[in-house]
């Protein structure tokens, strides 16, 4: 048997169903493999602030030992407190991809103290905000101060706009990620959750191959090649493609819990505490 020795699973649509709520099922069985010592972590295309406040409203502080934020850009140990911010862009750059997208008649936004900036109004940029639980303004960046530096930009629009923004983007310094069909988010080149996973594994004692990552888009590709990689049901297909294997359930149908358990019937991976803790 393979030995398991940390779980780590994106957030939206992998642990949480679309109301951003964790079942009790896969909690409980979270729960019980924290006890063992295996090192549970969450990832999430959004900040490592919105995890904090997150895990807090849901009482779950202390569950998880690491968390990777803002699709690789942010790290936070949950024991020590450090937080490591990899990339970033600054308002300049911000401007200048919000200057890009006003081409197509699409929004750009950016988060900035729990609330979420956007350069303009438009039915999808609200309704991002919705779903992210962020208060929105529209009008613009002004509130934000210079110095400020960000790990994405969200762009906002119609799927036509948006796949025409996408069609002549010519921004070397960064790339193109598919969070949904509703907007697209803008990312350093350098952004990689693996890069992020790796602080987390040398802090943590823990090696790739003896970790399971259950991913769902194509920001968690980079770190499911590395580790033993499941899609969830619901995933993009190139991430589909990408994994180990395919979770029978999506998130809101404890897609998680069930697998694990799968694994834990069928004698396929024994879970562990790692031998050496480093934090």
């Amino acid at each position: 048997m393979t030995e398991i020795n940390a779980i780590v699973a994106s957030l939206e649509n992998g642990l949480a169903n679309q109301f951003i709520d964790i079942p009790p099922a896969t909690l409980s069985i979270l729960r019980d493999l924290k006890e063992k010592g295996v090192v549970l972590a969450l990832t999430s295309s959004r900040s490592i602030v919105w995890l904090e406040h997150f895990l807090e409203s849901k009482q779950l502080k202390g569950m998880f030992s690491f968390l990777i934020g803002c699709n690789g850009a942010q790290y936070l140990n949950c024991k020590t407190r450090q937080r490591s911010y990899l990339v970033s862009l600054s308002k300049d750059e911000l401007l200048e991809i919000a200057r890009n997208a006003a081409k197509y008649n699409l929004v750009c936004g950016v988060g900035y103290h729990n609330e979420i900036f956007f350069n303009g109004f438009n039915p999808w940029a609200l309704n991002y905000a919705v779903r992210i639980y962020r208060f929105p303004h529209f009008s613009g960046f002004g509130l934000i101060n210079p110095d400020t530096t960000f790990s994405k930009v969200t762009v906002a629009g119609s799927r036509k706009n948006l796949r025409k923004f996408e069609d002549n983007f010519d921004l070397p310094k960064f790339r193109i990620l598919h969070p949904s069909s509703a907007n697209l988010e803008v990312v350093p080149t350098k952004t990689n959750m693996f890069d992020a996973l790796k602080l987390g594994m040398a802090q943590f004692g823990l090696s790739a191959d003896k970790i399971l990552y259950f991913g769902e888009s194509e920001k968690d590709q980079s770190a499911m090649f590395h580790t033993i990689g499941i899609a969830m049901k619901n995933a993009q297909q190139s991430v589909k493609d990408s994994a180990r294997r395919v979770t029978k359930y999506n998130g809101a149908q404890n897609g998680i819990g069930y697998q694990i358990n799968l694994l834990r019937m069928d004698k396929v991976y024994v879970f562990r505490k790692p031998n050496r803790e480093k934090a």
